[in-house]
């Protein structure tokens, strides 16, 4: 399993407020991880994408779907979120649609 930084996400919405799918991408690298301010913000965040059944190619074949995305504190009022996965070794992130 590798470890892979959430470097960016975007929940996106129907006219009308419906929501779609979360987009999503992946660094390996934590200095290109989008941060939160604060702890509960990446807790609130960590819970959404656990429930959002995000799927991914799976180095193993077929799709996984990723759960348990954690944070960690980067620096001082820098959270930042990751999760271990069977993710497929790129040179750059990929966007992940769920």
């Amino acid at each position: 399993m590798l470890k892979r930084y959430v470097s960016k996400h975007q929940q996106r919405k129907e006219p009308g407020g419906k929501r779609l799918p979360i987009d999503m991408w992946f660094t390996s690298e934590i200095e290109e991880a989008e941060s939160a301010e604060s702890r509960p913000e990446a807790a609130a965040n960590s819970w959404l994408f656990n429930k959002s059944d995000i799927e991914i190619d799976s180095s193993e074949g077929g799709k996984h779907t990723l759960k348990n995305f954690r944070f960690e504190e980067r620096r001082p009022k820098e959270f930042v979120i990751f999760c271990e996965g069977p993710f497929v070794v790129e040179e750059k992130s990929k966007l992940i649609t769920s």
